[in-house]
């Protein structure tokens, strides 16, 4: 029995495009760079300034035992806050690689901040299962 092959050529072409700098196209630019990270990000402040928040039960579809037999889950307090800070820092990391990319005057600056937002959202994503699981 062979295990499989690890390395760069089991890597898939579309993860290898998304760690690479996007193509200067205005639809990339302006809609996969600023409007869907401004509406996410919005989402997200709201979510994070009201403590509160409803997210579909995933469970609920696949018909395993879902958590209330609700359509959605509710989130309070400090889960709702992770969840609306992880969202904000999902929508950053999306505006600094599709806008800040191909910006002239910006794009020594996005890798860095890209993966700085990506590590916060992580952080915020590990603190919201920790929080669940302890409640």
């Amino acid at each position: 029995m062979t295990l499989p092959k690890r390395g760069p050529d089991r890597v898939s072409p579309r993860a290898i495009d998304l760690a690479s700098v996007p193509v200067d196209h205005w639809f990339t630019t302006w809609v996969a760079g600023m409007l869907f990270p401004v509406a996410l990000f919005v989402c997200g402040l709201t979510v994070s300034l009201t403590p509160h928040a409803k997210i579909p039960n995933l469970r609920y579809f696949r018909h395993l035992d879902p958590l209330g037999n609700s359509l959605w889950i509710e989130l309070l307090g400090w889960e709702a806050v992770s969840f609306g800070l992880m969202t904000m820092s999902l929508a950053l990391a999306m505006h600094f690689h599709w806008f800040w990319s191909v910006h002239p005057k910006l794009v020594f600056l996005f890798d860095p901040l890209r993966h700085a937002a990506v590590a916060f959202a992580m952080l915020m994503l590990l603190s919201l299962i920790a929080s669940l699981l302890i409640w």
